[in-house]
């Protein structure tokens, strides 16, 4: 009998993202689900106290983010102040910017050797503490960190709102504190509580953040307690941090089921909006256009302008402790960093990684999309629609989760072949194509469903089989936005921290981590340097992709700032 190519390219994919989403998540389930286990998991003070302050971050972070994005996406949603596109560009900025990075850059700016302030003498007493290894530290960079996650979704909440509706209400005599109280609020709180679940679960899972400020502060949270475990112990406690991966990866799940739940049963079903900004949404602020502006403008500066001045000058300066002047300025530091064979190794490695990842995932997620919207055989398209909340796993679950999944599966040889890829780059590889496959499958699957199926329906008409269609009718059509989607992907993994924690070893070192490394070894110079230069191909490419046609820049999160 003669398989039909898109039922056995659609198998053939179907078993890759079963072997880098599904497998690693059964195995950890198997490995982990041990009863003795759980109970001595349970009992452990380390572990309870880890979670515990786990907790208390991710709640804090998520609170202050819920609080300083939903700020900003109203005044810029909402009001009439000034430099609305610069706040929108502040406000979307962390998003570009490695977890690792934001709290180097507010360590520098809060220490005592900052070299702009010993210049402008303000800087603290030298051999004072710094405010930010601390549990208070480590919720404002969470919170700063996950600030576009709650902008986004609350911009994109109000610009569904039909003007039509504000018109009206205004028509009867409401005034903006009624009209942002009664109307607007609980239509955008579903977006809202969205998001703040969103926001909760990625700081439960951060490890930059927590590692770089916890440790000096002797404040575990659960994924550094995890990396602590195992660069002390190795291989033997993998079932301990599975369970522990696992008891994070419950929590995340309840609260995005809880929050989901929530947010369907307050959703309004709105006719109209969709603009950049709806008819009649505007709230004159008057004599308080100023003040909010000028307000803006320093929270702006001090979520990631400062921090970003002072990482510079860190690097810039010849000696720590002394202060930026002609004298002392050099780039000796960037020099330094670029002639250390880790350094270039680093970012050698996360170059190809994020850039073959991104690739390969080109590759899967077009068959993947056409074949589940297309195929012939209804089974089929089921079969591939059953393996959607399989994908988005990895990228919603906290990167510890699949970190570990990932050495549980892997580090014995593979069967029949007997070739081990753990502690190679290989397993990094096959973790990033697991975890950032949505970024890149959620715009093509959007772009498939907007071509006319009648393109497709002609070819048939024509003779022309399944490879040949793909190939010259929705190959061409999809690949810009799967491009776009590659874009994120790339930007994404290039300095990505959590899961390379886990998975690295000698030679697979990423850029990530030779940073985390340069800081954890006191050179805070060297650590800034390479930090810039790690931003700078970052914005650099973010940069170019503002070049991209309007449809396509809009898929990228920073593409309407």
């Amino acid at each position: 009998m003669r398989v039909r190519a898109d039922t056995l390219l659609g198998l053939a994919t179907v078993a890759l993202v079963a072997a880098v989403s599904l497998l690693p998540m059964v195995r950890l389930l198997a490995e982990a689900l041990d009863p003795a286990l759980m109970a001595q998991l349970t009992a452990s003070p380390a572990f309870g106290r880890a979670l515990g302050r786990s907790l208390v971050t991710s709640i804090g972070g998520a609170a202050v983010a819920l609080l300083l994005g939903t700020g900003l996406a109203l005044a810029v949603g909402l009001t009439d102040c000034g430099g609305r596109r610069w706040v929108t560009a502040m406000a979307l900025l962390p998003l570009l910017i490695p977890s690792q990075i934001i709290a180097l850059a507010w360590i520098e700016l809060l220490s005592p050797n900052n070299p702009l302030l010993i210049l402008l003498g303000i800087a603290p007493e030298a051999g004072s503490p710094n405010p930010l290894y601390s549990p208070g530290g480590i919720i404002l960079l969470l919170g700063v960190e996950h600030v576009p996650l709650i902008f986004l979704a609350v911009r994109a909440a109000l610009r569904s709102v039909p003007g039509e509706l504000i018109e009206a209400a205004q028509a009867e005599g409401a005034g903006p504190g009624p009209l942002l109280l009664r109307i607007l609020l609980p239509l955008i709180l579903p977006a809202l509580l969205a998001a703040a679940a969103l926001a909760f679960v990625a700081c439960l899972g951060n490890f930059g953040i927590p590692a770089l400020l916890g440790i000096p502060a002797r404040y575990p949270t659960v994924p550094v307690l995890i990396y602590q475990r195992l660069a002390g112990f190795g291989p033997s406690i993998l079932a301990e941090a599975g369970l522990m991966a696992l008891a994070l990866a419950a929590i995340s799940a309840a609260v995005v089921l809880v929050a989901r739940t929530m947010a369907r049963a307050r959703s309004r079903v709105l006719i109209g909006g969709g603009g950049q900004r709806p008819v009649g949404l505007v709230l004159p602020l008057r004599r308080w256009r100023r003040p909010v502006t000028l307000t803006l403008a320093a929270l702006g500066l001090m979520m990631t302008v400062l921090p970003l001045l002072s990482l510079l000058a860190t690097a810039l300066t010849r000696a720590y402790g002394l202060p930026l002047t002609a004298e002392t300025v050099t780039l000796a530091h960037f020099l330094r960093v670029l002639a250390a064979a880790q350094t270039l190794r680093g970012l050698v490695n996360s170059l190809w990684m994020s850039g073959l990842a991104a690739g390969l995932l080109i590759l899967l997620a077009l068959p993947f999309a056409v074949i589940e919207a297309r195929a012939a055989a209804p089974w089929l398209r089921r079969l591939l629609r059953l393996f959607d909340p399989i994908i988005e796993a990895p990228y919603a679950l906290p990167g510890v989760v699949l970190g570990i999944a990932m050495i549980l599966l892997l580090i014995r040889p593979l069967p029949v072949l007997d070739v081990s890829l753990y502690g190679t780059a290989a397993i990094i590889l096959l973790a990033y194509l697991a975890r950032f496959f949505p970024l890149i499958l959620r715009p093509v699957q959007a772009a498939v469903r907007q071509l006319d199926p009648v393109l497709d329906e002609a070819a048939q008409a024509q003779g022309a089989g399944f490879w040949l269609r793909l190939r010259r009718v929705h190959a061409p059509l999809l690949l810009p936005t799967a491009a776009a989607g590659a874009l994120l992907v790339f930007l994404t993994a290039f300095s990505e921290l959590t899961v390379s924690a886990l998975l690295w070893a000698r030679g697979t070192e990423t850029i990530g981590i030779v940073i985390y490394f340069l800081e954890e070894g006191g050179d805070a110079p060297g650590a800034a340097a390479l930090s810039i230069l790690c931003l700078l191909i970052v914005f650099g490419l973010a940069g170019l992709s503002t070049r991209l046609p309007p449809r396509l820049r809009h898929l990228l999160p920073w593409g309407d700032a």
